[in-house]
Formats: structure tokens, sequence, C-alpha cells
């Protein structure tokens, strides 16, 4: 596979990935936020070698400026985190139905309706992938454990990418000089990512062949003592329960539980929490994490 050298997608990738991943909260001014992303760099390399003699003697032989945040960012990327580009997206399909992925996900997968299909990469994701409407790609991580794990990530990316007009619509309405207001624009794109959420469980329903949420349980093989359901208290924004990771370790298996548990809370009650909860494990609440995303924008 090759590297991506794009500098412009290596360096949203930079900040979309290293500065998130440690929630940097400092909004302004730009150079505070330069001092802070470069610091993240060096604390991320710190953390992965435990040797921080190392690190700097890398950066010595590599003559690497650790003061300069694009020039250690790029450096970081080429050696530690390289972005790869998995090819065009029929390709992909095509190398994940040779590693094994499921059939289903393949021809389905290949049935959308796309007025430009995105382009799909590789490389080190907070969660499990993510969308950039700017640039109308779809990143994945290169830790998930199997070519069916893969497609259901770009699936549920897919529907976050038949939305790119809402994502690029919040950017212009809150990220607007003179109209920059981060708190509403991670509050809308948590928002349209709930949309996305509740698109990609009626896909599996079809994938599956499926119509309740208790046969797509069944269908994905989620454990029965595990098919409870979580009562509404009014009033609360509910915290909904699900199972450790190492219990039900599949994102398609996780979020369709989520979607069964809360099947008979009201509508706004039910996105409410989706919006309030933790956008993945160890990460900010989703309204939080693309507030910081959003601060990154206006920054770089």
């Amino acid at each position: 596979m090759p590297k991506v050298k794009d500098p412009l997608l290596l360096r949203e990738y930079a900040v979309e990935t290293i500065v998130g991943y440690y929630g940097l909260k400092v909004t302004e001014p730009a150079g505070v936020k330069n001092w802070c992303r470069k610091n993240a760099v060096l604390r991320y390399l710190r953390e992965k070698e435990d040797r921080p003699e190392e690190v700097a003697q890398k950066l010595t032989e590599a003559d690497v400026d650790p003061g300069d945040v694009d020039d250690l960012a790029t450096w970081l990327l080429s050696d530690y985190l390289p972005l790869w580009d998995l090819g065009g997206y029929d390709k992909v399909l095509d190398n994940l139905a040779a590693k094994g992925g499921e059939q289903r996900y393949i021809t389905y997968l290949r049935g959308l309706n796309w007025p430009k299909k995105p382009r799909i990469l590789g490389g080190f994701v907070m969660t499990t992938g993510n969308f950039s409407a700017d640039s109308l790609l779809i990143r994945i991580s290169m830790d998930l454990p199997d070519a069916t794990e893969i497609l259901d990530t770009i699936l549920f990316e897919c529907c976050n990418a038949f939305q790119v007009e809402a994502f690029k619509a919040a950017k212009k309405t809150f990220l607007e000089p003179g109209k920059r207001k981060p708190e509403l624009y991670g509050a809308r794109v948590a928002e349209i990512e709930y949309d996305s959420d509740k698109k990609h469980i009626e896909h599996l329903h079809q994938i599956y062949g499926t119509r309740d949420p208790g046969a797509l349980l069944n269908a994905l093989s989620v454990p029965q003592n595990l098919q409870t359901a979580q009562p509404y208290v009014a009033g609360d924004i509910g915290k909904v329960v699900l199972p450790a990771r190492d219990a039900l370790p599949r994102q398609s298996q996780r979020q369709a539980l989520w979607w069964f548990k809360t099947a008979a809370w009201p509508e706004d009650a039910r996105k409410l929490a989706w919006i309030s909860a933790n956008h993945g494990d160890e990460l900010a609440r989703s309204t939080d994490l693309y507030r910081l995303g959003s601060v990154q924008k206006i920054n770089t």
C-alpha cells in the first residue's frame, strides 16, 4: 500500500488524530494552540517509546526541529503513523472480499447510489473510523480485527458521507469568520452523526434481512442475556449501559444493542443521550469532541 503524501491531507490527519487524541482544551490564540499541538505530538512519541531520550535522539538524527509543528507532525506521520492510500472505493471492497469480508456487506456497499464515491484511507483513528467532509474521504483504523469489521466501519462512514452537505452547512454556519460558535458547531455535528448512526442501523436491517431490533441482535449473534431494554427516566439525560468491550467487541453489535435498549424512549431523549455520551472508549462526549475539533479547524 502506498503512503499518502499530500501535505494538506497529512496536516488534516495530524490535527484530527494527534491533537484530538489528547483532547486539548486551549481555544486561542493560534500561537498557543500551535505550542499545544507540538507538545501533544512529543507527548505521544514519548509515551509510545517510553524512553524520552531515544525520542530526542531520533529527532536529532532525522534533522527534525521539535519546535516546528509542521516539521514534527510530518516526521511523526511518516515514521510512526503513516496514512495509507487503500485505493478507490471499489478496489477496497475487492480487497476486503478477498480477505474474507462478509459478502452481504460487499454486495450492499456496491449497491449504494453515490453521486461521487468517497476515497478511503487507512491510518491511526481515535475510534474505528472517521469522515472528512472537506476532503470527501473516509479514514479507517488499521487496528480493526478483520475484514468484516472494516466493512461495517466503512458502512457507517458512508452514512456520514451521504450527509456531506449537512456537515459543510454546519461549518459554514458556525465556523465562518465573524460567526464562530464552536459549542454550537459541536452540537450540530453530533446531531448529524446521530442521524448517521440511525441510518447505519437501518442499513444493517437491510443487510441481515431483519425488521425489529431483537431480530437484528440475533442476526449479529448478540447473546440473549445481554438483550435487555433500559427503562427511560423522565427528565434524566440517560446514560445507556453497554457491556464491557471484551464481552461484546464488534461495533455493529454494540450499536444495535444501544438502539435496542432505547427503543421505547422518546426520540428527543434518545438523541440527547446519544450526543451527550462519550464518543468512544476514553474519549470526550461527542458534543465536546466536535467542539474541540472545530477549534483545530479555526486555528490551522
